[in-house]
């Protein structure tokens, strides 16, 4: 291969894209490029979730609130219609699920615990359809905690012995004869960080490097690897158990590349012991890069002073490529955020009485102090063993938590103050729980990410398989889903060469009898099939159960008892759900005509019906069948009309005329032909009877009739009101823990706003938490505790 000389362009810092080599595989700015136009290539999401608790008992309901997102402004996103919410045991088998509407990215619901459900620790997770895309590391996630009072582990938490370290060189490897920074992490079998201290020693037992953790587990040391030597580590923890761990192997040749900050400046130093005449680093995260930049490597280093003007908040990868435009190092680093939402919530009073009605003023700012509107979720729950303050919040999931890769321990920690402390405790957390976003291959490639699945941004869709009976493969066939019901819900589809189809429903919402079926004409031997939308796509992540010590149960029996007295007096205002709010319209929107057949002569068969006043149709027999003829100003159509009954469709003419016309209500009339999707209607007929019952007439026995959970309702959180002198001395014991829960709190920017609700009979102390985002994409968390005393 033909040497090229490099032709190197060096430009000032501040400039976003830069020029050089025709040599390379990636010039700079094509690496800058092909980097934006990857993640430019589609549209991202995330989701949070505001759970009323973290730690629940079977019989209560878990309440929850849904944040779904763009992802590069953290604005409610209007992409997807529905978001999906499940529960996960320890083997990812689904134990709860739900479907749950979208109104501009914010959506609401609810899941009853049944009697089955094990003690042990679950995963809440939830994610859109499209979503799906991109993987299960995108999902949001977090950790429940459910206990069955009669499956409960009593066994005392005790201090565990056994633990692992692991090693994590800054920028990814060690290179022999180059110093680097390793940072480590130390974990106990529950995943929680220990304290450890050690040694770092050669294969000659000579000590190099020592250790000590910082916080959480973590820490860092520094160290410069020799050429034919190993290395381990010797470490002590707190209960005096010795682990002794290989470091990485050093490689012979490479790149090790050192990050620290000097005032309002980040400062990235690179070494190497290759001859690289130039290198190129860029600074991204899930939105754009920041900026890249090159420079010449001058006697093995070079050496970067960025502004952190010019870094995106939050998590931001530094990648270091080779005049090649290979990625050889990465690195993260945290800003914190400039813009802050501020929440403001007080109560009126810091001591209550049981039963008194507690009012909560609520607003929120900028940092600037400037009231900012946006959409809140509050809940108030009483402080015990069981039920502590949350671990997380909408603010460190955002900025934080999904940008990194596993359960982050503690994310709140990291927020609590802007020190040197915090800020060397997060910095070591950006040294070992960094992942990469990119297949940088596929970005550099310009090779899209692989979309299997659709956005719903008009409803739900229903995913389904069409096959012959020896499971092969059925191609260009119409299929047709309906709800039988008094609103019509009907659609069609085609399926794709592989067999799969999507029905995209609208405001379908509840437990449905779902009848699918192709035309009545086609092999008897098709079978139809609809798939789960739950994603069976699942982290690494695994949750350990946490057992309940002793002195808990009679917490745990007293929460029971609350839940026990709710199952008995307030069953029925528990199952209370919202009507949804639907579109009613047809598919083809207003009929040409609609015949209320109590306004005729009642005949006693559907011939006669259609003969004698019904205008725009033609009844014919050909080879002893019934044939209808719809008819407009310009004739006759070609083939039969649609035939609708309760929005069943009925492709056998035969079978319509079977039809007691005593059991119809209704015919709607569409006289002209009729395009929904890829069908072609000769007109339709759409006939709705008395009791909703199909006339009594059977549905095609090669239909696929099932039940199908549409959308979830709503349930309406019930909570008793004290405000008159007889609901105040009502003998029902109320023995709630969860005072409040209100999933939709809008904010204006002018205004505050007002909550209330009452105490119950319960004495104790009591938290507030607050979540939400400003319409501006900033969000905010809120806690404070009040104390009801008897």
């Amino acid at each position: 291969m033909n040497k090229i000389d490099l032709k190197i362009f060096f430009v000032f810092l501040l400039l976003n894209l830069f020029t050089v080599s025709n040599n390379s595989a990636q010039t700079l700015s094509t690496i800058g490029q092909r980097l934006n136009a990857y993640q430019q290539g589609s549209f991202k999401e995330k989701v949070f979730v505001h759970s009323d608790r973290e730690f629940y008992q079977t019989g209560e309901l878990i309440w929850f609130k849904v944040y779904c997102l763009d992802a590069t402004t953290n604005k409610t996103a209007e992409l997807s219609k529905v978001v999906y919410v499940d529960v996960l045991d320890k083997t990812n088998s689904f134990v709860l699920q739900a479907k749950i509407a979208l109104n501009n990215g914010i959506g609401a619901g609810s899941f009853y615990i049944p009697s089955t459900v094990a003690s042990g620790a679950y995963k809440l997770r939830a994610y859109t359809n499209w979503m799906k895309n991109f993987g299960p590391d995108v999902f949001f996630e977090k950790q429940l905690t459910i206990f069955n009072l009669a499956d409960v582990p009593t066994v005392e938490r005790t201090a565990k012995n056994e633990y692992d370290i692991h090693f994590f060189p800054e920028g990814g490897e060690l290179v022999n004869g180059l110093s680097t920074k390793v940072a480590f992490k130390a974990l106990d079998k529950d995943g929680k960080g220990i304290e450890v201290k050690g040694v770092v020693v050669n294969q000659k037992n000579d000590t190099v490097a020592r250790l000590n953790t910082f916080k959480l587990g973590m820490g860092s040391f520094v160290f410069k690897p020799e050429a034919n030597f190993t290395y381990r580590a010797i470490v002590n923890s707190v209960q005096k158990v010795i682990v002794i761990k290989e470091l990485p192997k050093a490689k012979a040749q490479g790149y090790s590349m050192g990050l620290s900050v000097l005032n309002d400046q980040v400062k990235v130093l690179v070494n190497t012991n290759l001859n690289t005449p130039s290198l190129t680093l860029i600074a991204h995260n899930n939105k754009l890069n920041s900026f890249v930049v090159q420079a010449e490597v001058k006697e093995g280093k070079f050496e970067f002073l960025i502004p952190k003007s010019k870094i995106a908040d939050g998590v931001v990868s530094f990648t270091l490529f080779d005049q090649t435009g290979v990625a050889v190092c990465e690195r993260l680093y945290f800003k914190r955020p400039s813009k802050q939402l501020l929440i403001e919530a007080q109560s009126d009073q810091h001591q209550y009485t049981k039963r008194k009605k507690v009012d909560i003023d609520l607003w929120a700012k900028d940092e600037l102090g400037k009231q900012e509107a946006g959409h809140f979720s509050m809940a108030v729950y009483r402080l015990d063993s069981l039920n502590k303050q949350p671990k997380g919040n909408i603010v460190n999931y955002l900025w934080l938590s999904s940008a990194l890769k596993g359960n982050i321990e503690a994310p709140d920690y990291y927020f609590t103050a802007d020190n040197n402390e915090t800020n060397q405790a997060l910095d070591n957390l950006m040294l070992t729980q960094g992942w990469r976003h990119f297949n940088w291959k596929e970005a550099l490639a310009e090779q899209k990410p692989v979309l299997r699945f659709l956005p719903e941004f008009n409803g739900h869709l229903i995913n389904g398989k069409i096959s012959n009976a020896q499971g092969g493969t059925q191609r260009d066939n119409f299929i047709y889903a309906s709800v039988p019901g008094k609103r019509l819900q009907f659609y069609t589809t085609k399926n794709d060469p592989e067999g799969n189809f999507l029905i995209n429903t609208k405001d379908f919402y509840g437990t449905n009898e779902l009848v699918l079926q192709t035309e009545y004409q086609i092999d008897s031997t098709i079978q139809l099939k609809v798939l789960s939308p739950f994603s069976e796509q699942f982290n690494k992540q695994v949750y350990t159960d946490w057992p309940i010590a002793t002195k808990a149960i009679a917490a745990l029996k007293a929460n029971s008892l609350g839940v026990e007295v709710q199952e008995t007096f307030v069953a029925n205002k528990l199952k209370q759900f919202y009507s949804p709010s639907v579109d009613s319209t047809s598919f083809y929107g207003l009929p040409f005509k609609t015949y209320k057949l109590n306004d005729y002569t009642r005949f006693p068969t559907m011939e006669e019906v259609l003969k004698e006043y019904v205008a725009e149709v033609s009844v014919l027999k050909r080879q002893k069948k019934f044939h209808i003829k719809m008819v407009n100003e310009y004739g006759f159509l070609d083939e039969d009309p649609l035939v609708l009954v309760d929005g069943v469709p009925y492709f056998d003419m035969d079978q319509v005329f079977a039809i007691d016309p005593l059991k119809i209500e209704r015919l709607e009339v569409i006289k002209d032909r009729f395009f929904y999707g890829k069908s072609i209607f000769e007109g339709i007929l759409n006939f709705s009877t008395l009791k909703t019952d199909l006339a009594g007439q059977a549905i095609d026995p090669k239909a696929v009739v099932i039940d199908y959970e549409g959308l979830d309702l709503q349930r309406e959180f019930y909570a008793p009101s004290y405000t008159t002198e007889t609901e105040l001395k009502n003998r029902t014991p109320d023995f709630r823990n969860l005072l409040h829960w209100a999933p939709e709190i809008k904010l204006e920017e002018q205004t505050k706003t007002q909550v209330s609700f009452f105490t119950s009979d319960r004495a104790g102390n009591y938290i507030v938490v607050i979540e939400g985002i400003s319409e501006n994409g900033i969000p905010g968390s809120k806690y404070f505790t009040f104390q009801v005393v008897k």
